[in-house]
């Protein structure tokens, strides 16, 4: 009769009860003599307004739930079945009479069935909307669920011609279920094996023709009382008898920029459900059951926001695909034991939402508890057989009468929690981060201001802040160097995503090469390729440290045995230790233990680095050798902070860090570098100190020489070392976030550190930020540096700025002529590239390689990839290694097209520019100039009429002794002047000198005369023979005839022109130093000729005063007498202990 016909809208839920209780036949059995049936049309066949005839033929039975037992119908009476339409349904339900004998009592159940139905109102007040549940092909870490929607034209075993209608129409069936009387018994079906081969669906053939299934119910959570297969989530959440539901007015939501609101009034739920497991161990695929997940992985999603019917309806698989890993979405994760194999007696369902006004909620964060596990060994008594009777299973009895309390549990979030759980709009934690960002500029101007008003500088000498002009000078070098950096890297990182990835070069080839036969599986093929990524990186990470030291010591020698080739390979060494150490950094902050004990580690890493940086300098010396590999430990403390176990506390460990790196920066490192300049002169004290009470344990003690004062300006490069990797930190610190968010499957991002792919943006966004902030703070910090210890920083990097425009190479490595050799030796390669942009391109390039090496390794450890079985790996490594080449040679040729880092206002010394400089002179001119600069015996007269001749005849060729291993240093400035058009000066006073040279700035292979090997003086040579008038020392001779060794003020760094002198050796340099640092009782000069002029040995004694002066200046104290200076050394390093711990 088409008047009992129902429109059931979508998403509705109906009830419908069956009343028999009184007025029936005795002995009325079901399915013999009447049966309960339900009817159905498809609105896909037959829409309300079609002919009649095709109605009639679209009309469908529906198939009843399994739980049903129709002899219940007859002997309860009251029967309920619920029924959730996914479309818009029309239904009518009717009582057959199946023999003919009870045709008379037809009239008795008529008005027996009644409907009732709910809309889901409480997700978005007053909106008919709710929260969906979305199951991916991707989350395959379980079986699926058992009630998962079976398909309308699936044939019902237990009625003839009847259907499951899953995909239109779910229904439920509760026998005698009346919540209002506690007197209601249940009786769960157990679920029997053919029942579980029907229903078992294997993800692989239900996801074989689509990625993702939209459910409006709770998946996995079926047999339960009240719900049977499906609990429908927004019904669950909108009993008033269960559930504390507050009114619109009444509602207390929480804004986004009141962090002390408190949502006092919001709906909240918390009761338990009685269920039964339905699944059979054993059973199905090799993936372990729903129970059984472990800890953290994945078991469904469901929408943020609550959607309405009609928008749902409207999207697509490829809408709902794209939701995945993003903030619309809420992953429900697994909370409990780790992969065991009991049974959780407890399983909670927690909801936690974000009330965005008195409407409108928002999911934030869902999880499922499992508490309280049962071992199914356990005797049968004790797995509930007085709840559930006599109900047995033919393939597992013990296991069928395991049952679980569910537990629903829905709580509106606070303030900091919904910050941390990252509730908020983009727009929210964008400007929350500016104002992070700028409190932290706020502190560093304070402590500017504070350090500012107690500096001890006199007034005269306090450095003004020009905040631009600082900014310029630091920070424009940085990122410049920075950009190249990346312009030359990314594109190689981008070629191997795409040919590992997407196209999948290395698929074909197969994996194992222990099995040649057998074809991987999809998760084989996904782990080889995440191992192959990381193979890749490495390989790459290798490549680029190799072509990153010919940078940082350009060619000087082609031998095997020669200084360059081993000082890079002790540096390429050195960077694969920092590997292999900052990935164990990596892998012990994925423990529970790192998380938990934060703050501790962070102080521990700051030691560590502390250590580590000792290490690494007694290992590679040089300051400039060493500053990549600190750079990279930055960024791989800024990686281990992700182990934070929230947002929250990553931000506060982030400030945590950087506040306690700019203490480190300003006070402990200053300290440490003078400590460690003063430790044999305090283990003397400390030797002394103890011969007074215990001699024995004084002499274990070791011993060593003191060593000279501190330079100043060393101090100073090490604190701008600091300075600019932390800096260069600050810039790769997006950057390494980028890569991770690009590579966070390969990496496991989501599995170990439980940061969703949607979250990972929002780190990003703070990395941008605050790193802009930073960067401000990082210009105060040099003043206050300044201020605090009277360094001229700006100064210094300002001259070195504009000695970067006027260098004579256009790689300033390559210019051996502009190292200041008065400098320590660790600090001269740093100084000479004056942090300008190509160190700091040197800095990124070597320490983005470590990090590139740190990732590779990660990958692989992901999967336990073995590189050594894999097929691919022979030409995975032949593919990175030509890329990385064709990409080096490409970078050059595309350097050379822009023209990048030209070279500024200087001259290059060729034969051509010389001799151009010399035609308009004429030779007594360049006779006189030379006179100026040498004295009479210049050994370079000779050359004056030379070289006016062979400019007057226009030869371009000069002969052997113009070679520029054979003029001086003041010859080449000179010329550069000439070529130049700059004014010499004729007139200089000029110093014999007798006995070994005294180095002042420059080491002694800086003589002006010949070749070394008649004794003349000169470059290179060994001790000559003595001619007239000269002297013959271990460095070569000196000439008589004024021969003065110049000195650092000598020769401004602005008139370094050309390469004018031979690649000096670094043991002949460090023979010099010795010579100059032995104490008064060793710097006996030579011994002292018979014949020796009386001005001679006058200079002689003068010289020998010189270094007395000076080891006096280093003269230890009296046994026992301890300096003042120590006292206050040791007083500093005991507070920044304290303020440490």
């Amino acid at each position: 009769d088409t008047q009992d016909i129902v429109v059931l809208k979508g998403w509705n839920y109906y009830r419908l009860w069956t009343n028999f209780s009184s007025g029936l036949p005795e002995k009325l059995e079901y399915d013999q003599h009447v049966r309960l049936a339900f009817y159905y049309i498809d609105p896909d066949d037959a829409g309300p307004t079609a002919p009649d005839e095709q109605r009639e033929k679209a009309v469908k039975r529906l198939a009843l739930p399994e739980s049903f037992v129709g002899n219940d119908l007859l002997a309860d009476g009251l029967m309920e079945f619920r029924m959730m339409p996914r479309k818009d349904t029309e239904f009518f339900a009717s009582v057959e009479i199946v023999w003919g004998f009870y045709l008379d009592v037809n009239n008795t159940f008529r008005n027996r069935i009644e409907f009732s139905w709910q809309e889901p109102y409480r997700a978005d007040l007053g909106l008919r909307q709710m929260w969906l549940s979305i199951m991916y092909k991707e989350d395959d870490t379980v079986q699926l669920p058992l009630n998962m929607p079976r398909a309308s034209l699936a044939d019902s075993p237990t009625v003839a011609n009847s259907y499951w209608a899953e995909d239109l129409l779910l229904i439920d069936y509760g026998p005698n279920y009346l919540w209002s009387d506690g007197d209601s018994t249940w009786n769960p079906v157990a679920l029997k094996r053919d029942g579980f081969e029907r229903v078992f669906i294997r993800r692989s053939s239900f996801f074989n023709q689509k990625d993702v299934e939209v459910l409006e119910y709770i998946p996995f959570l079926s047999n339960c009382r009240g719900f049977d297969s499906h609990l429908i989530l927004f019904e669950a959440l909108q009993r008033r008898d269960m559930c504390t539901l507050v009114e619109e007015l009444e509602t207390t939501p929480i804004k986004p920029f009141d962090p002390f609101k408190i949502a006092d009034k919001v709906d909240e739920c918390d009761y338990a459900i009685e269920c039964l497991y339905e699944e059979i161990p054993g059973e199905g695929e090799s993936t372990s059951e729903w129970f059984r997940a472990r800890k953290d992985d994945t078991l469904f999603h469901l929408l943020a926001n609550s959607m309405s019917f009609e928008e749902a309806v409207r999207q697509t698989d490829g809408f709902w695909k794209g939701l995945r890993g993003t903030a619309d979405v809420v992953q429900v994760k697994v909370d409990g034991p780790d992969g065991s194999s009991s049974f959780p007696r407890d399983v909670t369902l927690n909801l936690f939402y974000y009330q965005r006004s008195q409407t409108s909620k928002r999911l934030i964060q869902t999880k499922m508890k499992y508490e309280n596990l049962l071992d199914p060994s356990e005797d049968e008594i004790a797995l509930g057989n007085d709840l559930l009777g006599k109900i047995q299973d033919e393939r597992d009895p013990a296991f069928a009468r395991v049952p679980y309390t569910l537990h629903i549990h829905l709580e509106a979030l606070g303030y900091f929690a919904i910050l941390n759980l990252f509730g908020f709009d983009a727009g929210v934690y964008f400007i929350l981060f500016m104002f992070f960002g700028i409190a932290s500029i706020l502190v560093i101007m304070l402590l500017w201001g504070l350090v500012r008003l107690r500096t001890k500088l006199p007034k005269e000498e306090i450095p003004r802040m020009h905040f631009f002009a600082y900014f310029r000078v630091i920070s424009f070098p940085a990122m410049w160097g920075y950009i190249v950096c990346m312009a030359a890297v990314m594109w190689i990182i981008m070629v191997i995503w795409i040919y590992v990835g997407p196209i999948g070069a290395f698929d074909k080839i197969g994996g194992d090469i222990r099995f040649e036969d057998s074809a991987l599986t999809p998760e084989q093929e996904e782990e080889f390729r995440t191992g192959r990524f990381g193979l890749s990186f490495v390989a790459v990470s290798f490549i680029m440290l190799f072509y990153g030291n010919k940078a940082i010591v350009p060619e000087r020698s082609k031998t095997v045995w020669s200084e360059t080739s081993w000082k890079r390979t002790h540096i390429v060494f050195n960077g694969i230790a920092l590997v292999i150490v900052l990935t164990i950094l990596l892998e012990i902050s994925r423990a529970p233990i790192f998380a938990n004990n934060l703050f501790y580690f962070i102080i521990f890493l700051r030691c560590f680095e502390t250590i580590l940086d000792h290490q690494l300098h007694a290992s590679l010396h040089e300051r400039l050798n060493l500053a990549p590999f600190l750079m990279s430990v930055e960024l791989g403390i800024f990686q281990v902070t992700l182990g934070a176990p929230d947002f929250l506390s990553f931000m506060v460990s982030y400030y945590y860090e950087t506040f306690l790196s700019i203490f480190w920066r300003l006070y402990v490192g200053p300290i440490r570098v003078r400590i460690i300049n003063k430790w044999p002169e305090y283990m003397f004290h400390l030797r002394t100190f103890l011969m007074k009470y215990n001699r024995t344990l004084a002499r274990k003690i070791p011993l060593s020489p003191f060593n000279p004062p501190l330079d100043p300006r060393s101090e100073q490069l090490h604190a701008l070392t600091e300075g600019s990797v932390e800096f260069l930190a600050i810039l790769f610190s997006p950057t390494m976030l980028a890569f991770v968010i690009v590579f966070r499957k390969e990496l496991a991002i989501s599995e170990v550190y439980g940061i969703s792919e949607g979250d990972l943006f929002f780190y990003l966004l703070f990395a941008v930020i605050v790193g802009c902030a930073e960067t401000v703070i990082d210009v105060y910090l040099v003043n206050v540096m300044q201020l605090l210890y009277g360094w001229p920083l700006f100064r210094y990097l300002s001259e070195k700025r504009e000695e970067f425009t006027k260098r004579k190479a256009r790689w300033i490595g390559l210019d051996f002529m502009s190292m200041d050799y008065s400098l320590e030796e660790d600090y001269r390669s740093i100084d000479q590239y004056g942090f300008s942009s190509q160190y700091y391109f040197i800095c990124s390039f070597e320490g983005l390689a470590v990090m590139l090496g740190v990732m590779g390794i990660e990958m692989m450890l992901r999967v336990a990839y073995n590189l050594f079985i894999d097929k691919a790996m022979l030409a995975i490594l032949a593919f990175t290694t030509v890329v990385c080449v064709m990409s080096y040679r490409l970078a050059l040729i595309l350097a050379d097209r822009v023209n990048l880092w030209p070279v500024g206002r200087h001259v290059v010394l060729t034969d051509a520019n010389i001799l151009r400089a010399i035609r308009a002179m004429k030779s007594n001119e360049l006779h006189d100039i030379l006179v100026s600069i040498c004295g009479k015996g210049c050994p370079h007269l000779a050359l004056a009429d030379e070289l006016h001749h062979l400019a007057t005849d226009g030869t371009c060729r000069l002969n052997a002794r113009m070679h520029s291993e054979k003029r001086s240093r003041e010859v080449d400035m000179m010329l550069g002047k000439l070529i130049r058009g700059e004014p010499v000066v004729l007139a200089r006073s000029k110093k014999k000198r007798q006995g070994p040279p005294v180095v002042d700035g420059y080491p002694p292979e800086f003589s002006l005369g010949g070749s070394g090997d008649d004794g003349a003086g000169g470059v290179g040579g060994g001790p000559g023979p003595g001619a007239e008038g000269t002297w013959s020392g271990p460095y070569g001779g000196f000439e008589d005839a004024g021969g003065v060794l110049p000195t650092a003020t000598d020769w401004p760094p602005e008139l370094d022109v050309g390469f004018g002198h031979a690649f000096i050796e670094p043991a002949v340099i460090a023979a010099a130093q010795q010579q100059q640092q032995q104490p008064a009782a060793m710097a006996s000069l030579a011994s002292v000729p018979e014949d020796e002029e009386p001005q001679q040995a006058q200079e002689r004694d003068t010289h020998a005063d010189h270094y007395n002066a000076a080891a006096a200046a280093h003269q230890v104290p009296a046994e026992g007498e301890w300096p003042q200076e120590l006292y206050v050394q040791v007083v500093c390093v005991c507070v920044c202990v304290c303020v440490c711990v």
